[in-house]
């Protein structure tokens, strides 16, 4: 009875170091692929499928718990709802030497189902990387919809990536899109903060001449007479913009029979009708006019505009 006993004991014993050891064993493999999974970041990100609705994001690939970097520069489209004339901007940017940033992602934003679809790739390794955006289906110049889908956007960027700060350049509709994001997303951590913001010809009092007297020391220091609803809200709302953004206010002067202040399509008196604004704001606001003899939706094609902002973003 005793042998048997001894032995039943031995057995018992030998059963449960087996599985203490098997256990051990589970144990380490799973912590050491739980590190390798963390600790993976891809050399790329290649993303066709994501889409946004309201608040609600959804991707096709994991994330990464350590992000990398960027400060990117994203460029605004106007109201055709392509990307193509701020792809034409930086097309021209890019071919000037001293612009080492890459094309990333090209962003559009749906107004008809609040979709918001990426194409394109970022390289991991580059720190401030060219960001396209447009808004369409159907085409708008509303500010409401630009703001909704660069929300949209920002959300899904904040996402894969650390991002302490953003620049942008907004041209026409675009640029309006922009001040409303900076108005809308005020206060709120979740969205980086803007660092630099230049307004290519942006529209700010719906394409209206605004100004019973057409001279730009006037238009630069009064409220226009004239105000559209798109005036109103920026009136009413500009102080939450963040004082500490750098804004350029960028406008073509187009020579025509009549001597109006335009570049042909955006007034002067539509364009810096904001700039009293947000010199009361305390922004460091300046103004840069240009001659143009093109229309204005060819104006991001123009040579002396992408050397503006090149040198303004990039370094002369």
């Amino acid at each position: 009875m005793k042998e048997f006993l001894v032995k039943n004991g031995r057995l018992i014993f030998l059963t449960v170091l087996v599985t203490l050891i098997l256990s051990a064993l589970t144990g380490i493999i799973f912590l050491r692929a739980a590190h390798l999974s963390i600790k993976k970041i891809p050399a790329g990100i290649d993303d066709k499928t994501t889409q946004t609705t309201g608040t609600k994001t959804s991707t096709t690939f994991s994330l990464s718990a350590d992000k990398p970097i960027i400060t990117p520069t994203i460029y605004i489209s106007g109201s055709s709802g392509k990307v193509d004339q701020v792809d034409w901007l930086i097309d021209g940017i890019k071919k000037q030497s001293s612009v080492t940033s890459t094309k990333g992602q090209i962003f559009r934003f749906s107004t008809g189902n609040n979709k918001l679809t990426v194409t394109g790739k970022v390289d991991t390794s580059d720190t401030a990387p060219m960001i396209e955006f447009a808004v369409g289906d159907p085409r708008t110049s509303d500010p409401t919809h630009y703001s909704e889908g660069i929300q949209a956007m920002m959300r899904y960027l904040r996402e894969n990536y650390t991002i302490p700060y953003v620049n942008f350049v907004g041209y026409s509709s675009g640029a309006t899109g922009v001040l409303n994001y900076m108005i809308d997303t005020s206060g709120n951590a979740n969205f980086p903060r803007v660092k630099e913001f230049i307004s290519l010809d942006g529209e700010y009092n719906t394409c209206k001449f605004g100004y019973k007297e057409q001279n730009l020391t006037h238009i630069l220091t009064t409220a226009p007479d004239t105000k559209t609803a798109m005036y109103t809200y920026i009136e009413k709302n500009y102080q939450k913009i963040d004082p500490a953004t750098k804004i350029i206010l960028m406008e073509g002067h187009k020579t025509n029979a009549k001597g109006d202040l335009t570049d042909g399509t955006i007034p002067w008196g539509d364009t810096f009708s904001i700039y009293h604004l947000l010199v009361a704001n305390k922004n460091a606001v300046s103004i840069h006019i240009y001659p143009t003899n093109v229309a204005h939706s060819q104006l991001p094609k123009q040579k002396d505009v992408q050397t503006f902002i090149k040198n303004t973003l990039y370094g002369g």
